[in-house]
């Protein structure tokens, strides 16, 4: 029924499909794979690779639990790693993956802040497909504002949004997450925002991510908050941690360190650290240092 421990649901989406607003759901660590495509008329096929989980407005997602807590705070999201993972097919093998692993798309209600993810590893998503089959291999919000915490985003792969695709007004409020080692083949190996987005981040690391445009950060049309991050060791050839166009970036308290705009045969890197194009940044109280670029 998944309403104790001894008698609890053995994959997540029996749970999702249940839970109404006001319900958590508690997820014990292990490893845990995407099942359900939900709107199959938004999507071009019917294969696995469009299978993905879904928040729900006023039910928050719990990892980090052994089995057998009666307190949210009894968890250990360190100790108890819980996964979501898109390595639904040849285990390794990415090129059968689903596309995305979180999937909050524009529907009535829009997904808001109530929705919460908190204490999980996402990873093994890759959005290599077509049309919006390419945004967002770890999560893509579009229209949709979350709240996700305690999170790890890990080897996921897009054309945009490596880690993260945020689109259209949507406003996401991300705290104490790491992206670490996401690609993008062209905007946001950490995270892609565009068209209206404004996602605020706080206590998040950017790690060791790649694209073509924003290492780190892209942001297109859109704006972005940042307070006490790490942007380290990410590289890209317009801006090895952030590329800004059309858009707003504030940083605040934040370190911008040891990052690399590449050099190809067509392009020189440009901007290290930022690549600002008819674009407005705000730096306060931040170090930026050890960035390269040619």
């Amino acid at each position: 029924t998944g309403f104790s421990w001894t008698d609890a649901f053995t994959t997540l989406q029996p749970a999702l499909d249940i839970a109404a607003q006001g319900c958590d759901i508690w997820v014990a660590e292990g490893t845990y794979k995407t099942e359900s495509i939900y709107d199959l008329e938004i999507f071009y096929n019917d294969t696995t690779r469009n299978y993905h989980f879904r928040m729900i407005n006023g039910v928050g997602i719990y990892g980090g639990f052994s089995g057998g807590e009666t307190e949210l705070g009894q968890r250990n999201v360190v100790s108890n790693e819980t996964i979501l993972s898109g390595d639904i097919g040849i285990p390794g093998n990415i090129s059968d993956n689903c596309y995305h692993v979180i999937y909050n798309t524009a529907q009535t209600p829009a997904i808001d802040n109530t929705a919460i993810l908190d204490g999980f590893t996402i990873t093994g998503g890759n959005a290599d497909g077509n049309g919006m089959e390419i945004h967002g291999g770890g999560m893509r919000n579009s229209s949709s504002s979350p709240s996700v915490f305690n999170c790890k985003f890990m080897a996921n792969k897009a054309e945009d949004g490596g880690g993260m695709y945020n689109s259209t007004a949507c406003s996401p409020v991300v705290k104490n997450c790491s992206f670490v080692q996401n690609q993008a083949g062209l905007f946001g190996g950490g995270m892609d925002n565009e068209n209206g987005a404004h996602p605020v981040l706080s206590g998040c690391e950017f790690i060791s991510n790649e694209a073509y445009y924003g290492g780190a950060i892209n942001c297109n049309e859109a704006s972005q908050d940042l307070v006490n991050c790490l942007i380290y060791g990410n590289t890209g050839y317009y801006g090895g941690a952030f590329c800004n166009m059309y858009g707003i970036l504030s940083l605040t308290n934040c370190t911008v360190s040891g990052n690399t705009a590449l050099t190809s045969g067509e392009d020189d890197g440009w901007g290290g650290a930022f690549c600002n194009l008819a674009s407005e940044a705000t730096l306060s109280n931040c170090i930026v240092r050890d960035n390269e670029a040619v």
